[in-house]
């Protein structure tokens, strides 16, 4: 065997050994943490439509909204483990936009008022909310035509905005 292979070989099974030790708590925490890092901004992102997946451990993180049945249709349905929330603008106009956040979770003994630290999407049309099993995530994708984000007092338009695996993108 080469150096490079025994180097290899070592490098295999330390990950192996690593992978099958249990992950601690502070661990996991650390690990939900940098993926909700890049949304602890105060930003604001309009936009035509926003899809985010999550796992269960970021349901708290993402709030839902509300309903005015004269302007919204809400549907729930499940398929391959997958649940999908989707809050639909009936009335397509700004009256009817959705306002979601995706940050730190709310203290509810917090009677401070101070802001959290989160990123605001105002959804003009719809917004769909997919809840899967599986490794940790939290992603969310905007469209357009209309995507505008406002970030430390300047607001300028983009084609498209997405955070996935910790990642912005802007263009």
């Amino acid at each position: 065997m080469n150096k490079s292979n025994v180097c290899l070989a070592v490098a295999v099974s330390m990950l192996a050994a690593c992978a099958s030790q249990p992950v601690s708590e502070e661990q996991q925490k650390m690990a939900a943490r940098q993926l909700l890092l890049p949304y602890l901004q105060q930003r604001t992102v309009l936009c035509n439509e926003l899809d985010v997946t999550i796992t269960p451990n970021f349901h708290a993180n993402v709030s839902n909204p509300g309903v005015d049945k004269q302007r919204h249709q809400f549907e729930r349905s499940e398929e391959d483990g997958v649940v999908t929330k989707v809050w639909t603008n009936t009335t397509g106009t700004r009256a009817g936009m959705f306002t979601v956040t995706i940050g730190e979770r709310p203290d509810p003994t917090d009677v401070s008022g101070k802001p959290l630290a989160q990123t605001t999407f105002l959804v003009l049309n719809e917004f769909r909310l997919h809840t899967r099993g599986g490794e940790w995530a939290i992603t969310a994708k905007t469209t357009g035509p209309i995507l505008a984000v406002t970030e430390a007092n300047a607001t300028r338009e983009v084609r498209e905005f997405a955070i996935a695996d910790g990642v912005v993108t802007r263009r």
